[in-house]
Parts: structure tokens; sequence; C-alpha cells
């Protein structure tokens, strides 16, 4: 049975409590959705993982672009298999082109990788109660998306602008 809607400063929230599920930010960097560089609309980095025969070999991200047929593939170093940097500056990780799902703030940048991301984001800044203790003691309790957040994105005071940002970038989505 699905959680009650609950509402904080009249925006809906999935949940008034949230538990951390120990995800990382890098869970949800499978597909990204960024601004494409030739036509700047939405496109799809990819960061592929490759099974069976091919495992070991190197597997670069791709960009794809579904309004103007861009592609581009990410080049990776020698000997580097799979390459990817997570910074809170608003750019993908694989190949540091801007988010299409992002918006700035006052106190710095909103953005979400895609649908699956801002999803959780929602969950975590309209919950008014966020439980940590439900993580397994052998896990990295302080490598979980939760704990590397912002401390503004955390904060009561901030949560209606945050939760706003967050529906500009659930309505940019919806758009696409």
């Amino acid at each position: 049975m699905p959680a009650p809607l609950a509402s904080v400063r009249g925006f809906v929230t999935k949940r008034p409590r949230m538990h951390d599920d120990g995800r990382a930010a890098a869970a949800f960097i499978g597909n990204v959705l960024v601004s494409c560089p030739h036509c700047a609309g939405a496109a799809t980095v990819t960061g592929t993982q490759r099974s069976g025969l091919l495992a070991g070999a190197p597997s670069p991200a791709r960009l794809v672009c579904r309004h103007c047929g861009a592609t581009r593939e990410q080049r990776l170093a020698p000997g580097v298999r799979r390459g990817y940097r997570l910074s809170h500056d608003g750019h993908d990780p694989y190949l540091g082109l801007p988010l299409w799902l992002a918006t700035p703030t006052r106190h710095g940048v909103l953005f979400a990788f895609n649908a699956e991301h801002l999803a959780a984001l929602e969950a975590i800044v309209g919950a008014r109660l966020r439980e940590r203790h439900s993580l397994p003691p052998t896990s990295l309790r302080n490598a979980t998306m939760l704990s590397r957040l912002p401390r503004w994105m955390k904060l009561a005071r901030n949560r209606d602008e945050v939760l706003h940002g967050l529906a500009r970038l659930r309505h940019k989505l919806h758009g696409m």
C-alpha cells in the first residue's frame, strides 16, 4: 500500500518521514539528462556496463540527442575501464556537459541527473524527519546521497525554496 501524501507548506510530498536507503549519488548516473551541445535540447548520456565476453573491455559513456541526432562518446585514457567524476556544479559526471535538470537558487545550483534522482531528492527534502540509523553498521554511512547533500538543501528553513526549485525541475522534465 503506498504511503499517504502529506503537505509540507503547500508542497505535496510522498511521505513525512524518509529512511536513508544507503544509495550513493553514483547510483543515479546510469542515464543522465544533459543539454545537447548542438541543439540545446534534452539529450541522454548513458554509462554503459558491458557483460559477457566484453566485461573487461572499456565501456565509455555515450551521448545521444533525440532532437537533433547528435552523438558523442567519452574518451577514456588507456587502462581506464569506466570514468566519471561527481561534482556539485550541475554538470554530468561523464562528459562534463550541463545537466538538463538544473536550476539556480540563491544558495547554489539545484540539479538532478534523471527522473529517479529527482524523485529521491523530493523525498529527502520534503520529509520532515530523515532517518539514517536504519543502515546496517557495516555500510559507509557518510557515503550515502543523503549525507553528501549540501547543508543548505537539508535545512528546514530552505525547504520551501528547494521544493519550489525541484517543482521547476519536475515541470521541465514533463515538458520534454
